[in-house]
């Protein structure tokens, strides 16, 4: 607890060597033996439990220099799972005395700003004294095999084979997971590796009994996609859960891993009554109580979603419980956070409120209500997002999560939305530290200041005067700043709220496909841009 661990970032199949330069003086080595503590998923074949196990560090994997430097170089093979694998050295004394050991040199800092006091002073004494060393401790983050070799493509199955009037802007037919089935062929032809399915969760379409013409019709079939009333159901107007399960069939007949929807929020109407007791709530300007509605994310309306409390225990092991069920029933590779740089949104108490007193001056709260903050005020950067924690500890709700799918499921994929912007920046950073892969927004952003627009991550586009390529190298540098060493990323063509690249770029447009597909990043197309 005393630093963070420092992370680094691999894959399945990558080479696991640990290597670190420490300062041991004649006394300190004298009667001393070296171990290093490592845990890490079990690497049985039958079992994905973490595991914690010792091992000594032999004279082979020491070399000494100067006397006092020692350089320590440990080889475990490579890398058999997904998971967390943390280490630590140690000396131990001929009297059992057990000492961490220090690496040499200053610690680098892990964030782009640090607010924190302390911390500022610590950073200011490692700039003073070379002495100065972090513990020689680190973790490394290990994600699927060929992660890094992904094509991956998002479809909204609504749209897929749809025809559309334009003139009404709305559905003639629906794309359904049948159509999207029956594509999957011609996806793997043009060298997709991986579908991102968006929309694939039950939504408050209102289904009903058509007595007429003896058949389910819904009321409402353009309710949004990401506003979902179960997270472990798959979507009935789409074709259920049958339809689902054979899509995801024909996908691994094509070579194809499959992706879908994880969601914080709910549909704030007709949502299942499992999440009744897990609101969240505020009071208004007149004191009247209201669900806390859906902020960021892709919704048509603001009202569309509505939060759910993770202060309470039981709200991070539904969202778990539920991507372990859907996943597990439709054999599903890996999920896409919806407006993952926010998780999990946690609101600021409404202190006030939560110590009021009724008339009899008995407390209208109780403790477990004040604690698990009942009534909040609507302030997006509180609980993790509020602590200077955040600066060099990982997200617990993403760490708690990575781990228990990949106990599950040692191959799969976890990739986070990260929009950037005010009072959102470098999230991306923390996302990676965390176990997920950042999926970033703002290649076109960049590319399109290259010809003259400036555009906003609304879509609104504005003229302006054309910028050099210099502009795609500041954006390179700036996404890259305090990374783990290793990081994936996984950037975007395009977005919902942003317009095609043929329409920013005009002849550009081969050109900006070529910077998204040879860079070292994982490349997402959308929709209709194969």
């Amino acid at each position: 607890m005393q630093e963070a661990f420092r992370p680094v970032i691999r894959s399945v199949g990558q080479h696991f060597t640990i290597h670190v330069i420490v300062q041991r003086n004649e006394s300190e080595k004298a009667g001393q033996q070296l171990f290093l503590g490592l845990g890490a998923p079990s690497p049985l074949g039958g079992s994905n439990k973490h595991i914690l196990t010792w091992h000594k560090v032999e004279q082979r994997n020491i070399e000494t220099k100067d006397h006092i430097i020692q350089e320590i170089n440990i080889n475990f093979g490579k890398f058999w799972k997904c998971g967390f694998y943390d280490w630590r050295l140690v000396s131990i004394s001929e009297d059992g005395k057990l000492q961490p050991l220090e690496i040499m040199g200053k610690p680098e800092p892990v964030f782009p700003q640090v607010h924190h006091n302390q911390m500022d002073e610590y950073y200011q004494e490692t700039q003073d004294d070379d002495e100065v060393g972090c513990i020689a401790q680190g973790r490394f983050i290990v994600h699927s095999k060929g992660i890094r070799e992904q094509c991956f493509h998002e479809v909204q199955i609504d749209y897929e084979n749809a025809q559309i009037d334009k003139n009404l802007n709305q559905f003639i037919t629906r794309g359904t997971f049948r159509d999207v089935e029956q594509n999957m062929a011609s996806y793997a032809r043009q060298g997709i590796t991986s579908i991102y399915l968006m929309g694939t969760l039950e939504r408050d379409n209102y289904p009903f009994q058509n007595k007429y013409a003896g058949q389910i019709d819904y009321r409402k079939d353009d309710a949004s996609p990401l506003a979902a009333i179960d997270r472990q159901t798959a979507n009935r107007m789409l074709g259920g859960d049958e339809a689902l399960s054979k899509c995801v069939k024909e996908a691994k007949n094509n070579g194809i891993k499959v992706v879908v929807d994880s969601l914080a929020r709910i549909s704030s109407s007709r949502h299942h009554r499992k999440y009744k007791d897990l609101l969240l709530h505020y009071l208004d300007e007149d004191g009247r109580r209201h669900i806390c509605y859906g902020t960021d994310g892709q919704a048509q309306k603001f009202e569309d979603t509505a939060m759910l409390n993770y202060r309470k225990l039981e709200a991070w092991d539904l969202l778990i419980d539920e991507v372990l069920n859907f996943t597990k029933k439709h054999g599903i590779d890996g999920i896409h956070l919806d407006n993952g740089q926010a998780w999990p949104q946690i609101m600021e108490p409404d202190v006030e409120e939560l110590t009021r007193l009724d008339v009899d001056e008995t407390a209208v709260y109780t403790p477990e209500e004040f604690m698990n903050g009942e009534v909040v005020i609507r302030n997006e950067n509180y609980g993790y997002w509020n602590t200077n924690n955040m600066e060099t500890y990982p997200n617990p709700f993403f760490v708690k999560l990575a781990k228990k799918l990949w106990l599950e499921n040692p191959n799969f994929m976890l990739i986070g939305e990260c929009w950037g912007g005010f009072m959102f920046e470098h999230r991306q950073i923390i996302l990676a530290r965390s176990g997920i892969i950042p999926r970033l927004y703002k290649l076109p952003i960049a590319i399109s200041s290259i010809f003259g627009k400036k555009l906003d991550k609304t879509g609104k586009i504005e003229e302006q005067q054309k910028d050099t390529v210099v502009a795609l190298k500041r954006w390179y540098d700036e996404t890259r700043k305090f990374l783990p060493e290793g990081t994936i990323l996984m950037q975007s063509s395009t977005s919902h709220s942003l317009p095609y690249p043929a329409y920013l770029y005009g002849k550009g447009t081969w050109a900006a496909i070529d910077i998204l597909y040879f860079m070292p990043d994982i490349p997402i197309t959308q929709g209709g841009e194969i």
